[in-house]
């Protein structure tokens, strides 16, 4: 039986053999600690978001690898402290949503698609160069709106609009936006497989989106 400070000095070793690319280093490393992520990571998210937490910390501990530094520090903490960034990042941002309230276009089926949609593509290039042909205010709004996370309340004090006046300068972007990117921006996906944690084989390469 491995004593815990064998334990601490074989994952130090473990994430250095992977940050030199060995994928069934890491491999290990994630068997070995997953357990113990999940317990800290369950108790601070629901649920149904756990599984994509921890695929997402082991994604971004096996790019930065080579960062970790074996001081004495248990590579299980520098882990959690991935997770902890992670899930406070999550907090804030369904409080910034919270506060914002839901987007509302005037259209049923692009309010409940635009959010996540356009918030995951704002870096793309094809959708900033859709942008930047928008009408100023229509850009503007867009900007405001899903880039800022501004509220309805926010936007209207800003562009010197009423609410509804948002609402339907925001309705008219978007379909701006679907003139210049095609019927496919915005337009409903196919369902998304449920949730699970990252497989033994799949999490080294984790070069995958969640």
């Amino acid at each position: 039986m491995v004593d815990q400070r064998g334990e601490v000095q074989n994952h130090a070793v473990l994430l250095a053999r992977a940050a030199d690319g060995d994928h069934a280093a890491f491999h290990r490393f994630y068997l070995e600690t997953e357990p113990f992520l999940r317990r800290y990571v369950s108790v601070r998210v629901a649920a149904s978001e756990v599984d994509d937490m921890i695929a997402e910390t082991y994604l971004r501990a096996y790019r930065s690898a080579d960062r970790f530094r074996d001081e004495g520090r248990p590579a299980a903490a520098w882990l959690v402290t991935i997770a902890r960034n992670l899930v406070a990042s999550h907090h804030r941002t369904n409080a910034r949503r919270a506060a914002r309230g839901p987007i509302n276009t005037g259209d049923a089926r692009l309010s409940g698609e635009v959010d996540d949609q356009l918030m995951d593509r704002a870096g793309d290039a094809e959708v900033l160069e859709a942008l930047a042909d928008l009408k100023p205010r229509q850009r503007r709004i867009l900007e405001l709106r899903f880039i800022d996370e501004r509220s309805v309340a926010e936007c209207a004090a800003e562009l010197a609009l009423t609410e509804q006046g948002v609402r339907a300068l925001t309705y008219r972007a978007l379909q701006a936006m679907r003139a210049r990117l095609g019927d496919e921006f915005l337009a409903p996906g196919p369902s998304s497989p449920s949730a699970s944690s990252p497989s033994p084989s799949s999490v080294p390469p984790g070069e995958r989106q969640r």
